[in-house]
């Protein structure tokens, strides 16, 4: 009998090639701040809280959870424990506008990078997925991925936003080289 009980399936060198979504997106920041030469800048922040719609729970309800009987399911206590979920936010602002940005999409993946999940802003979504309403996409590798974040950045939709934050941002630097003149 063979002593090794996961008989080589296990690689610990690590598999370094996975292309995680933060790589892609800091890639796409990379190329989109170059070719807009600093008037518009794409930036990706880790974002702190949900990243789907959700229901807030008023505090009656809280308190009429508190008085009557739980149900607990022990399954919550298996599996994975902690919390290794990345959430990001990618979001186009200027330095001249200082008090506007346009938040495009939000992004979540756990701990193996994918499925990644894409909260997209509906408008956008729109224009992408045509024959679906839904804004929330969940893409499981990271070919689909950079496809469809190539779909978002070629869409007019995003055109139309960075042109518009590109004449605000023109329109604004003149009115403030008017007045130190």
């Amino acid at each position: 009998m063979d002593n090794s009980i996961f008989d080589g399936k296990i690689n610990l060198a690590g598999d370094y090639n996975i292309k995680f979504p933060i790589d892609i997106l800091n890639d796409y920041c990379k190329k989109v701040n170059s070719e807009l030469k600093g008037i518009v800048n794409l930036s990706v922040n880790e974002y702190q809280h949900p990243i789907v719609s959700y229901e807030k729970q008023s505090l009656a309800a809280t308190l009429s959870g508190i008085m009557g009987p739980t149900q607990v399911n022990i399954q919550d206590d298996l599996g994975e424990q902690g919390d290794y979920y990345q959430k990001y936010d990618v979001v186009f602002q200027s330095d001249v506008l200082k008090n506007y940005k346009f938040r495009l999409m939000f992004v979540g993946n756990g701990i193996a990078g994918y499925p990644v999940k894409i909260v997209l802003e509906k408008g956008i979504a729109q224009e992408i997925s045509k024959e679906s309403n839904n804004y929330i996409i969940d893409i499981e590798n990271a070919n689909d991925f950079e496809r469809y974040i190539d779909a978002i950045f070629n869409s007019s939709a995003v055109i139309k936003v960075v042109q518009d934050i590109i004449n605000a941002a023109k329109r604004k630097m003149i009115i403030m080289e008017e007045d130190n003149q």
